[in-house]
């Protein structure tokens, strides 16, 4: 194998890891904001429950 070759490679090895890094943040910064989606509606559906009526009333 030519050493052109070998650098060739060496760079798509490089940008493939590099890549593989800007997904992982990118998966990081989607769980977080998951995760913070989830304790807005978590602490939405709480507030509506301890400060409002029930919807339905029971006759």
């Amino acid at each position: 194998m030519s050493l052109f070759k070998i650098a060739q490679f060496e760079e798509k090895q490089q940008a493939a890891e590099k890549e593989k890094l800007e997904f992982e943040k990118l998966r990081l910064t989607a769980n977080k904001k998951q995760e913070q989606l989830l304790k807005d509606v978590y602490q939405f559906h709480e507030g509506n429950f301890l400060s409002h009526e029930p919807i339905m009333k029971s006759k």
